[in-house]
């Protein structure tokens, strides 16, 4: 009996290209990969830059040259072998988060909800169910709208 210590997915055989994404940044059925599993379809990145994160060298540590600018978020479209289409979300180059279409929506709601908050002026009126306090959210004596 032998024993093989090479990985079962080891192979001299490539498999055969994937029909990609419509928006799969290569666009070739990946023919060169490995395995099945290396045979992911990625979209363009959209980097955001987070002006109130602190400046990171985004050159190489080995490059005598620095290159500080503002930390980003990068977002792409991935869809890996077995799995369903997703929305990836990394900040700088950290591990980030995978997100279905739907929990996306759901972020993009509570982002939209959260910056209209520091975004937009109350409305200043009395609160009906809490009396004493102001629709946005002080007191009424203490509220500059109710002044």
């Amino acid at each position: 009996m032998s024993i093989t210590t090479d990985p079962i997915w080891v192979t001299d055989e490539r498999p055969a290209p994937i029909a990609c994404q419509a928006w799969c940044a290569y666009g070739d059925g990946h023919p060169n990969q490995l395995t099945a599993l290396d045979q992911s379809c990625f979209g363009q990145e959209h980097l955001l830059p987070l002006s109130l994160e602190p400046l990171v060298n985004h050159n190489a540590p080995s490059d005598p040259e620095v290159d500080f600018r503002p930390e980003h978020l990068t977002l792409y479209l991935v869809k890996d072998y077995g799995r369903e289409p997703a929305i990836h979300l990394d900040k700088g180059e950290a591990t980030g988060v995978s997100m279905t279409p739907a929990e996306a929506l759901a972020l993009a709601q509570r982002l939209l909800t959260l910056a209209s908050l520091l975004t937009t002026q109350p409305e200043h009126r009395p609160e009906p169910d809490v009396p004493g306090y102001c629709t946005c959210g002080t007191l009424t004596r203490l509220c500059v709208g109710q002044r």
